[in-house]
């Protein structure tokens, strides 16, 4: 990678370098037709480099077939014959450079292209097409390594499941263009409480969100999961059919790793649904936390 970027880098040196290298050796070896060979290293070089590349090794390859062609001890002065091959050469060699240069100009554009086209189809595998936050798949991605990292480190990581109090009764009273509206405002409002680096919100299943907070003490994870109550109750999205609150509210499990030793991630997992399923037990608008340490 470091030569690779040595060479990208220092292109036109590399470039001069390799071709007066060859034409030494051509005209060290006595090659009696080394036509081929520089063609080649010029068609290489351009495409290497592009135009300034190319152009650069055709001019050295121009000024030595003046040489190569010329009469013996008369440079510049040429044959009939090979005055023609000395004509070609110089007419060649610059369109020559022009369409590799510009085969290779097209094919770094469309590489760019792709590259763009790569990163945006990536993108999209993993954004939650409704509320713009991650997905369960790009979630699990993260939630591993971050999980692996926390081992190894010894470092505390939370895990809050969120979920918003009778959903299905706001859709069938409200219908599911105002519930995917909800979604999305309860999405902005509890995002705003995730900014650190490392961690992240995503839409777990159909109103169930997940929240993976590295390196997050029991208190702090306690704290960002209030907030997160106080952010959706201050939306005030009426919800008649909720027997809570007459606004949308949403309840919480926490939970926080404190034993490195054995188990795996979806213990984590399991452990925040049941302090979620404990808080909604308990009457939901809440935070339930249930500690790692206990199973």
């Amino acid at each position: 990678m470091l030569i690779k970027n040595f060479f990208s880098k220092h292109i036109l040196l590399f470039s001069f370098m390799l071709t007066i290298v060859i034409v030494f050796a051509v005209d060290f070896f006595k090659v009696p037709n080394p036509n081929v060979i520089l063609l080649t290293v010029i068609v290489y070089l351009t495409f290497l480099g592009g135009f300034p590349s190319g152009s650069l090794s055709s001019f050295i390859v121009i000024v030595y077939s003046l040489y190569f062609f010329s009469l013996p001890h008369y440079f510049g002065s040429f044959s009939p014959e090979n005055f023609k091959k000395v004509i070609v050469i110089i007419l060649f060699v610059p369109v020559m450079v022009l369409i590799v240069g510009t085969l290779k100009r097209q094919y770094v554009l469309k590489t760019k292209e792709l590259e763009l086209a790569n990163e945006e189809l990536q993108g999209i595998a993993r954004i939650d097409a409704l509320t713009g936050i991650a997905n369960r798949r790009y979630f699990d991605e993260v939630f591993f390594n971050e999980y692996n990292r926390a081992i190894h480190e010894e470092r505390s990581i939370s895990l809050l499941m969120i979920d918003i109090d009778f959903f299905k009764k706001y859709n069938d009273n409200y219908g599911h263009v105002l519930g995917d509206n909800c979604l999305k405002k309860v999405t902005q409002a509890i995002s705003k409480e995730v900014h650190r680096p490392g961690e992240i919100i995503a839409r777990y299943g159909g109103e169930e969100f997940v929240v993976l907070l590295p390196n997050t003490d029991t208190k702090q994870a306690m704290f960002v999961a209030n907030q997160m109550i106080h952010s959706v109750s201050s939306l005030k999205i009426p919800h008649c059919s909720s027997t809570v609150c007459a606004y949308l509210t949403i309840s919480i499990g926490a939970t926080t790793m404190a034993n490195f030793k054995g188990g795996n991630q979806l213990d984590l997992l399991k452990i925040a649904d049941k302090a979620l399923y404990m808080a909604k037990e308990n009457g939901r608008n809440q935070v339930m936390f249930l500690s790692h340490a206990l199973y």
